[in-house]
C-alpha cells in the first residue's frame, strides 16, 4: 500500500510532526562552531543561501514518493511471482522456489488446501476455549489447588477431579494445541 492509503495513529502523528519541527529548526538556525574540529553551522544562517532548509525538505520529499513507489512495485513483483516463497508462505503453505506465476487452479487447490486446514484448527479451538470456560468457572466457584510442574499446570479439585487447563504451544512453523 502507498503510505496515503492509512492515517498514521494520533500518537504517532504528533511525534513525527514534533520531531521533524524541531529537527528543521535545529538544523537550520544551528550556531557557527566547530564539533571534533569539523566546522559547522545552520542551513539557513550566514550567506546567500538562507533557503537551504527549503531545499532540503523538496528533496526528502521527492525521494520518499520515489522510494514509496518502489516499496509498492517490489511488493507487487514478490506476490505475482511468488519470490522466495512470499506468497505461500503469508497463507502458511509449504515453501517454494518458484519464480514464475502459480497458475489460478493450483493457487485455489492451495488455498482450499489451507481452509480445510483452518477449519480442524478452528474446531479445535473451540474444544479448547470451552475447556478453559468450564475451568475457570469451578475455579471461581470451588476450592481447588494449583501445581505447576515444568510446563505443565494441574488444577485440583476437593472431588478428586484434576483439570488440566488447555495449553496452547506456538512454534515458530506451526501452533499445536493440546488438551491432554
Amino acid at each position: 500500500n502507498f503510505f496515503w492509503s492509512s492515517r498514521p495513529a494520533n500518537l504517532l502523528l504528533v511525534g513525527g510532526v514534533l520531531a521533524l519541527a524541531i529537527s528543521s529548526v535545529l538544523a537550520s538556525v544551528w550556531p557557527e562552531g566547530t564539533t571534533s574540529g569539523v566546522p559547522v553551522s545552520g542551513l539557513a544562517m550566514g550567506g546567500t543561501h538562507s533557503l537551504w532548509p527549503l531545499w532540503v525538505w523538496i528533496y526528502c520529499l521527492i525521494w520518499w514518493v520515489i522510494q514509496d513507489f518502489a516499496k509498492v512495485g517490489t511488493y507487487w513483483l514478490l506476490d505475482r511471482y511468488n519470490i522466495f516463497g512470499y506468497r505461500t508462505q503469508a497463507v502458511g503453505l509449504a515453501f517454494s522456489h518458484e519464480r514464475v506465476p502459480i497458475s489460478a487452479k493450483a493457487e485455489s487447490e492451495r488455498i482450499a488446501a489451507h481452509a480445510v486446514r483452518d477449519v480442524s484448527h478452528s474446531k479445535r479451538l473451540e474444544a479448547l476455549a470451552e475447556h478453559h470456560h468450564r475451568t475457570t468457572q469451578r475455579m471461581r466457584n470451588e476450592e481447588f489447588e494449583i501445581d505447576a510442574i515444568g510446563d505443565d499446570i494441574h488444577v485440583s479439585f476437593p472431588d478428586g477431579e484434576d483439570e488440566q487447563p488447555a495449553t496452547i504451544v506456538v512454534d515458530k512453523h506451526q501452533t499445536e494445541e493440546s488438551l491432554v
